[in-house]
């Protein structure tokens, strides 16, 4: 395992190593996204269910014995994300942690005072469609904004355990919308592979 103190290491010129936690949902969407990708590779990934590392194109490993990667992606159930984001905060790599970091405003506080570099997956900021509307509402192009009111569909409705409030973000004080969300991110591996280079560097 690759620690925070192992020295430099040119990132233009090798594969950024991620070690995928969680394959559910959201998981596999990373994890597809990333198989193309000449710059970020799915190391290992870690789930205890074996449908759900079925789906992902990376041997699988456990939080205790993971191998050498340079950063984590978690994706497992948002209750499960302090805990897991502690446990791995230990090793002093970079974790970018889906949305929202947690269930209530302590649990991502708690997350916030790791001591390590972690970033929430805000994925939309990196969608060019939306950058170029953010640039365009801050030249003036579009007049004064008053409002805006936007809304985003998944293409299959999410399963319940998804929805469950007592278990993932739904009703979530601290879950997350994004203004301006106008439209779907763009397939393939550029815009996750912009994200985490942007996260790691």
């Amino acid at each position: 395992m690759r620690s925070s103190s192992s020295g430099s290491r040119e990132r233009s010129d090798a594969i950024f190593r991620l070690a995928l936690i969680g394959a559910g949902r959201m998981g596999a969407t990373h994890a597809r996204a990333l198989e193309s990708s000449d710059e970020v590779e799915v190391a290992c990934v870690v789930d205890p269910s074996d449908a759900a590392v079925a789906n992902v194109r990376a041997p699988r490993a456990a939080l205790d014995s993971l191998p050498e990667v340079d950063g984590f992606l978690v994706a497992v159930p948002t209750r499960l994300h302090v805990a897991v984001t502690q446990t791995l905060a230990e090793h002093g790599l970079p974790i970018l942690c889906e949305k929202p970091c947690g269930l209530t405003i302590e649990e991502t506080r708690a997350i916030a005072s790791l001591g390590v570099r972690v970033q929430v997956a805000y994925w939309r900021r990196f969608v060019p469609a939306l950058r170029a509307l953010r640039d365009r509402i801050a030249s003036g192009e579009l007049g004064e904004l008053v409002l805006v009111s936007c809304a985003q569909l998944d293409e299959t409705p999410p399963p319940a355990a998804f929805r469950d409030p007592v278990s993932s973000c739904a009703g979530s004080p601290v879950a997350t919308c994004s203004p301006c969300a106008a439209s779907p991110a763009p397939s393939g591996s550029t815009l996750r592979s912009t994200a985490i280079r942007s996260w790691c560097s």
